[in-house]
């Protein structure tokens, strides 16, 4: 073999490497569909032990809205920790307690002596569309049995890029007359490194968004103490 056609083969090979270091093996990313992003989902979950993120939080329920940004924490089994810093309430501080199944919350500013307590079903605790707070987490589709997934159809909708990150998006299409609080379908933004939402999206049966949440500033495994859990 010639000196020059050498020379040609390892410019080649090294250009292949150039591709996959930036792009990625196109293979893999033609196998990817919904299934397979929602193993990868299932198994990041698994192995977290606590997070926390900032999330932008808005709701629709008929003429009612809201919109938030919220501190959140959490750690497993199930502790839970959101404070409100902008939007409706700031300053609120609310916690769920796996132990006992009940909300502790204060509210923000002069009025932090309020406190009340409340099962995690309670009217008082819920978001206007009727969200529980111990079910805010990212694992609330695997739990009782996936009792979420087997609701709805999964779709693998493609690829996008949100603030730099890359990312898998997939539905869940309802295909029962059964569904998650009349939501007929959910949106999610599957981090390619993580493996985690930071985009998930509610749509309703009149095709309107009824809820969206933004994860940002999101920190895996940082030790999160229990006193944090603590009002």
């Amino acid at each position: 073999m010639s000196i020059i056609l050498c020379n040609i083969l390892e410019k080649m090979k090294l250009s292949l490497i150039l591709f996959l270091f930036l792009y990625g093996d196109p293979a893999i990313s033609k196998n990817i569909d919904a299934d397979s992003v929602i193993t990868l989902f299932r198994k990041a979950w698994e192995s977290v032990e606590d997070y926390e993120c900032t999330f932008e939080s808005k709701l629709k329920r008929g003429e009612k809205s809201t919109y938030r940004i919220n501190e959140y924490k959490f750690k497993k089994p199930k502790w839970i920790f959101i404070k409100i810093i902008d939007g409706k309430h700031k300053g609120s501080k609310v916690v769920y307690n796996p132990n006992t199944n009940k909300i502790y919350a204060c509210k923000g500013g002069l009025l932090s002596f309020i406190k009340i307590t409340a099962n995690s079903s309670d009217k008082k605790v819920l978001s206007i569309r009727g969200d529980r707070i111990d079910q805010s987490h990212w694992g609330t589709i695997f739990e009782e049995g996936d009792s979420t997934l087997k609701l709805y159809e999964q779709k693998f909708v493609g690829e996008e890029i949100f603030e730099e990150r890359e990312t898998w998006v997939i539905e869940f299409i309802a295909n029962k007359s059964e569904t998650d609080r009349n939501i007929v379908k959910k949106k999610f933004w599957i981090d390619k490194e993580l493996h985690l939402p930071i985009i998930f999206e509610e749509w309703d049966k009149n095709n309107v968004l009824v809820q969206q949440a933004i994860y940002m500033k999101i920190k895996i495994d940082s030790g999160i103490s229990l006193d944090t859990f603590k009002l």
